[in-house]
């Protein structure tokens, strides 16, 4: 058993505890970054005095600390391993003992006597005398024990040696790892900084070639321009010769003269009379595109090879989308837009004047149309119910339609409506609140259209409305009405109770506040109502008590007459503009304002921020 145990430690010390560089037991171990170990002697005399240097076993580069070698981290491990395999072996010392258990250890119980048992009841040994306190025990002969115990041991150090061997290999795979993230780190950054220096390039290369074609646009213009000024100074010239000797004869008595020099003048003043005194051409004007810019995203890639890309670590730059700008019927032009909608997908825009319904992607590009009825159809709002389709209110026939998101018609209710205007739909109990202008009220339906509760003007006060154009709802299930004809907000509680006007009189000395002919309305999560003040060409915040916040978006964003709102997942605020026959997607990321059950994500289901009020 002796020499099976020096053959272990001799194994171990050959394998674990020997340096790479002077192939002896280690002495004053030192371990690198890199978790490698060497003797503090031998690493000294590598480096040579130098401050790096390369790691004898996996190349790596190494700066030494300020102190040198000797500042290097002590392996205090690989030193107590080294130090217990170079002393006389645990287990020697205990065979020896037990060996010698039978003729040279005493009984302490019984002196003059040598054990010569041992009680696995009681798990200690025994002499013949000591038997008689062991009545009915397992007591067995110490040497059929000690046998035992070393087939144990030798088990438990066969263990212990396949763990090491583990653990050695496991510290590998550190270093390999260790590696591969150092490397993978230098790859990742040196594809942004090349992924960046192309984006740089192409940059400068549109912006010479833009300023060149810019230059020679305004060197012809500037050409025409004078041109058009020598050919004045000519007419100029030409005529104050002619005036100056008309005066001249003026002062004669030569009527001949005078009567050649009448003509003459005439002649000039009829040629230079028509000469256009308007200023005509093409002017250099330069619009910059609006669009989102990416320069990529990152992600972290596990063991098992699974690439996972969360939303919260892509680097993207949202920049502000206009769609449309010019009256027309094609596709992404707008005649009179009035309301809008969103999914997590799809931006729906109510096309009143041309009677339908534009279907766009998150980017503002057209995806698709299709028409709410016939010529009497006078679409006015549009909302997205929880299932994910788009509820369409009907001035011209005074119905409510409920169509497919690729635009088949699948019912619609109309029972009792005049003139249905504004609409919104609770994105979490699909209750829908419908606004109809000439009735003067404002009805409550459930998801399948029935009614459930009315909203009537009453008297004069307050809580009176008379042209109630768009609604919205609140998260509690109040429901807020855009009214015309007194230029504010009425908040109705969801059981049909007043609450409050919002936005009857300016809050603040510069008139922040003050509502002129307000139109949509969208609510937040924190029960922030945003409303398009279309006289004012703001989007302004109020909270839930109705005080004013903030203009969240203005003319210098481009509004001129703001009418339907929605508020896309990602924190961009959607906005039609019926003056300028357009679509904005505003960027609201430095705004304090969070899209109701933000994150979520259903296929193309509504955004519960997005149900347009």
């Amino acid at each position: 058993m002796a020499d099976q145990s020096e053959g272990f430690r001799e194994e171990i010390r050959e394998e674990f505890l020997t340096c790479s560089i002077c192939m002896e037991v280690y002495t004053r171990p030192k371990m690198l970054p890199c978790i490698h170990t060497f003797c503090q002697r031998c690493l000294e005399g590598y480096a040579a005095g130098k401050s790096s240097l390369a790691c004898p076993t996996c190349r790596r580069e190494i700066m030494l600390p300020t102190g040198g070698v000797q500042a290097l981290t002590d392996n205090f491990y690989i030193a107590s391993l080294c130090a217990k395999v170079s002393s006389p072996s645990h287990e020697n010392q205990t065979t020896g003992q037990m060996t010698s258990l039978q003729t040279t250890n005493p009984c302490p119980n019984h002196p003059g006597n040598q054990v010569q048992s041992f009680c696995r009841t009681c798990q200690i040994a025994t002499c013949d005398a000591c038997a008689n306190d062991h009545p009915g025990h397992d007591v067995d002969n110490i040497g059929t024990v000690v046998t035992e115990k070393r087939g144990e041991i030798g088990q438990t150090l066969h263990n212990a040696k396949g763990r090491i061997h583990k653990l050695y290999g496991f510290l590998d795979e550190l270093d390999q790892a260790d590696m591969h993230a150092g490397r993978n780190f230098q790859e990742a950054e040196m594809l942004v900084n090349q992924t960046c220096q192309r984006l740089v390039e192409e940059v400068a290369r549109q912006q010479e070639g833009v300023i060149a074609d810019l230059r020679a646009r305004a060197v012809a213009r500037r050409t025409e321009l004078t041109q058009r000024r020598e050919q004045v100074q000519k007419t100029m010239s030409d005529l104050i010769v002619a005036c100056r000797r008309a005066e001249e004869d003026l002062r004669t008595a030569d009527l001949q003269a005078m009567s050649t020099r009448q003509r003459d003048l005439t002649e000039i003043v009829t040629s230079h009379g028509a000469t256009d005194l308007n200023i005509t051409g093409e002017e250099v004007e330069f619009k910059p595109c609006s669009d989102s810019i990416s320069i990529g995203q990152f992600g972290i890639k596990d063991a098992r090879g699974t690439l996972e890309l969360p939303q919260s670590q892509q680097t993207t730059i949202q920049a502000n989308i206009t769609v449309g700008g010019l009256k027309g019927r094609g596709a992404a032009q707008f005649d009179f837009p009035t309301d809008v909608a969103v999914t997590n997908f799809h931006i729906f825009v109510l096309d009143k004047g041309n009677n339908r319904v534009q279907v766009l992607d998150k980017r503002g590009s057209f995806v698709r149309a299709f028409y709410t009825g016939n010529e009497r159809s006078k679409p006015q709002g549009v909302a997205v119910n929880p299932s994910g389709q788009v509820v369409v209110t009907d001035l011209g026939d005074g119905t409510v339609k409920i169509f497919s998101q690729e635009g088949q018609l699948l019912e619609y209710f109309g029972e009792g409506f005049a003139k249905p205007c504004g609409i919104s739909i609770h994105p979490w109990s699909g209750v829908v609140a419908i606004s109809d202008i000439q009735k003067e009220r404002v009805t409550l339906h459930r998801p399948d259209g029935s009614l459930l509760l009315t909203l009537h003007s009453k008297g004069e006060g307050l809580q009176s409305f008379r042209k109630p154009a768009y609604v919205g709802t609140l998260n509690s299930g109040g429901v807020l009405i855009s009214d015309n004809a007194t230029q504010s907000l009425k908040l109705f509680s969801k059981e049909g109770n007043f609450v409050r006007a919002i936005g009857k009189t300016a809050e603040r000395v510069d008139g922040s506040g003050q509502l002129r002919y307000p139109r949509g309305i969208i609510v937040d999560n924190a029960d922030n109502i945003i409303v398009a003040d279309a006289d004012n060409g703001t989007v302004d915040v109020f909270d839930s008590s109705g005080k004013f916040l903030l203009h969240t978006a203005n003319k210098a964003d481009g509004l001129k007459r703001p009418t339907g709102l929605a508020l896309l997942g990602d924190k961009r605020l959607v906005v039609t503009d019926t003056a300028t026959h357009s679509v904005l997607i505003l960027n609201m990321a430095d705004k304090d304002i969070l899209p109701r059950d933000a994150g979520r994500t259903l296929p193309d289901s509504p955004s519960k921020v997005c149900s347009v009020m």
